[in-house]
């Protein structure tokens, strides 16, 4: 329950507000004031949810909806052209004269959608893997990247120049990614430093269990 009120908290509070929002609205309605600070009062209380509402609504779109609805999108388009085709070339009507069949393939140039599609592209490269991590340090390594991974799978868009502290500074899901963040910022940027291994394993059971 407590995974599925973080996960869903940008829709919870979505929610929280547009019903703030509807409440005020019917009151006013329903008493329709003829007081012009009293209308005031209530227009700036709508204003309290209504702009709260907006940003979080276009937060969610931006880290969690916007790219797999563009992805559906660009199937659905991709797909009913290649029906389209398809249906349309079983009619004799569309042909004139001698015919040359072959087979059409369509194509849309949909790059203005994919600002970070270069970075999330799945390369030829064999995926690291646990067992094959040497030390404590570079098992710490692994787990971000999987974290990362899991986090942009689900909808939510890092780009390539943020670091970890800026990313940490978005909201966390559990307590375990804050300390997963925590430890891997302390020894980043200093090589000499080795995280205890005790505290990766267990860490890691926190984050896959």
């Amino acid at each position: 329950m407590r995974r599925f009120l973080i996960y869903y908290r940008l829709e919870l509070i979505s929610l929280l507000l547009f019903g703030c929002a509807t409440a005020t609205l019917a009151v006013w309605n329903k008493l329709k004031p003829t007081n012009h600070y009293v209308q005031l009062a209530f227009a700036v209380v709508l204003l309290i949810f209504v702009i709260p509402l907006y940003l979080v609504m276009r937060s969610n779109w931006r880290q969690r909806y916007r790219r797999p609805i563009i992805i559906g999108l660009r199937k659905a388009i991709v797909g009913a052209s290649r029906f389209l085709i398809k249906i349309v070339g079983r009619f004799s009507f569309f042909h004139r004269g001698n015919v040359i069949s072959g087979r059409t393939t369509v194509h849309y140039d949909f790059s203005a959608f994919r600002k970070d599609e270069r970075r999330r592209r799945k390369t030829a490269e064999k995926q690291p893997r646990w067992k094959d991590m040497e030390n404590s340090r570079q098992k710490l390594g692994f787990l971000y990247y999987r974290v990362i991974s899991d986090r942009i799978k689900h909808g939510e868009v890092i780009t390539s120049h943020e670091t970890p502290l800026e990313i940490s500074q978005r909201p966390i899901e559990s307590e375990a990614q804050e300390e997963l963040f925590r430890m891997y910022n302390s020894v980043r940027y200093d090589e000499r430093k080795e995280p205890d291994e005790k505290a990766v394993y267990e860490l890691r059971e926190k984050l896959f269990d």
